[in-house]
């Protein structure tokens, strides 16, 4: 539910927002993911959906889709792949509860969509190097959370403006794993990790809605949380001076392109040829400034497909 909608808030893929690009979904700033959930949905109006979920959680510490982990204390690198997940335990993590997610979408016409939600984690490990197996001292419990904003606008004929903006602490893992959620203290205790994205652009459809245009702003931004380890002088968390330069600061992604139907027939299906060019600017929190690229890696890369799309049904002869 923390996906961002064009309409409602329904699951299905025609009523997300998940930009237009060529690999749908991957595109810096945008908040989902794969898993397991129960969902609520009230309608006082048919303007107006409510929303409440109950998702599958995780205790993200970094490693996925090549985010950046995080470095844990000496003593207690044996928490990563067992308590905490460096995407080895996605589903098998233990948790204290699952994700609570809250959303209110209001829809006054077809041509706009308004949305405001918020989301509750609980992260919990449990220190075996101190108390005893009944003692006390030995947990950390932390709360953390994050809100979301956005809206989908038609504000002139097959014109469309997009905004979706969210921010929080211990939500790096929805950035599609970019991020990490926390970082672990020498004595046990859990820090959360700050986390922001944005996804920002338009889309049009012209020639008769047979050519989709599109544009997007991107931005991740993974806040600094460190630490000393128990020998009072190795740095640990993320984001201090001497991290490896695999752990982002911010990742920024300016992306075009376009999507034409060459043919379609609601019989057989359509043909679409796709274009897409992508920038993507990388900025570790450090890095030396004789390293390859300075301080900051950039990337241009041009995406070009042919695809084939099955009818959705068939009609009748």
């Amino acid at each position: 539910m923390f996906t961002p909608n064009r309409s409602g808030i329904s699951a299905l893929p025609g009523d997300l927002f998940y930009s237009q690009t060529i690999d749908v979904n991957y595109m810096a700033g945008l908040t989902w993911t794969r898993q397991p959930g129960m969902r609520i949905l009230y309608h006082p109006t048919d303007k107006v959906t409510f929303g409440f979920s109950a998702e599958n959680p995780d205790q993200y510490i970094g490693g996925s889709g090549g985010g950046s982990g995080i470095v844990l204390p000496a003593a207690l690198s044996a928490l990563s792949g067992t308590q905490l997940d460096a995407a080895s335990i996605v589903l098998s993590a233990p948790v204290v509860n699952p994700d609570f997610i809250a959303k209110l979408a209001i829809d006054p016409s077809s041509r706009f969509h308004f949305e405001v939600g918020g989301i509750e984690r609980t992260f919990k490990d449990w220190n075996p190097n101190t108390g005893t197996a009944l003692g006390a001292g030995q947990y950390s419990t932390k709360v953390g959370g994050g809100v979301l904003a956005g809206f989908n606008a038609e504000i002139f004929k097959n014109f469309r403006v997009i905004s979706t903006n969210s921010w929080g602490d211990g939500i790096g893992r929805y950035f599609f794993g970019q991020a990490p959620d926390l970082m672990v203290r020498s004595d046990g205790s859990l820090s959360l990790i700050h986390a922001a994205g944005t996804v920002d652009g338009f889309e049009t459809r012209v020639n008769e809605n047979k050519l989709l245009l599109y544009a997007y702003y991107g931005g991740i931004y993974v806040g600094r949380n460190t630490g000393l380890d128990a020998n009072g002088t190795s740095l640990i968390g993320y984001g201090y001076t001497g991290s490896a330069n695999s752990q982002n600061r911010s990742i920024q992604e300016l992306t075009i392109g376009f999507n034409q139907t060459m043919w379609a027939n609601p019989r057989y299906g359509a043909i679409n040829v796709m274009g897409q060019y992508e920038y993507l600017l990388r900025e570790p929190w450090y890095a030396l400034a004789t390293s390859a690229g300075g301080t900051k890696t950039h990337d241009s890369t041009i995406y070009f497909n042919v695809r084939y799309t099955l009818p959705g049904g068939m009609p009748k002869f």
